[in-house]
């Protein structure tokens, strides 16, 4: 009984004092574009694109919002496993959290623009908020610009021949 009630005043005063020390997410944090040169024509990077989509997420249909082939967009929504790290997961004081986020494809030819906006938090019990801290936030623009060199790695990659 006594080590419950120790444990849970030390979880107490660590979510309390990471909260009164949090620093604020930027603004132009909250978001992150990238423009890449592909040398594809705008049908080919909008094809690998949405199949990006469907290998890269659980579930594509739900997670595609918007295909437009005709304007060259491609709207969904994706949850990032381990997208921060709070507290210390390895000593039971915190958690490896998940993020949801909003990715938009724009597509030219030879070209692409990726937009990840709307990053938020997902807590265990599925509700989201924003990342509380920009610590937090650093994290997760760095995981999100490795899905972005995997995504660029999928468009470029040489297509396997169709006579099988």
């Amino acid at each position: 009984m006594t080590i419950k009630i120790i444990t849970s005043i030390a979880a107490a005063t660590l979510i309390t004092g990471c909260a009164a020390t949090a620093t604020p997410v930027p603004e132009a944090d909250k978001e992150l574009q990238f423009v890449e040169k592909i040398n594809l024509k705008q049908e080919e990077i909008f094809n690998r694109s949405a199949d990006w989509f469907a290998e890269s997420f659980v579930d594509s249909k739900e997670v595609l919002e918007l295909k437009d082939k005709a304007r060259g967009k491609i709207i969904g929504k994706g949850v990032i496993p381990q997208c921060f790290s709070m507290g210390s997961p390895a000593s039971g004081f915190g958690y490896i959290a998940k993020c949801r986020v909003t990715i938009i494809v724009e597509i030219k030819e030879n070209r692409v623009r990726t937009t990840y906006k709307d990053i938020m938090a997902l807590g265990r019990d599925g509700t989201t908020g924003p990342i509380p801290d920009k610590g937090y936030n650093d994290q997760a623009r760095e995981k999100i610009s490795k899905i972005q060199s995997r995504f660029v790695s999928y468009l470029t990659k040489k297509e396997k021949s169709s006579n099988w």
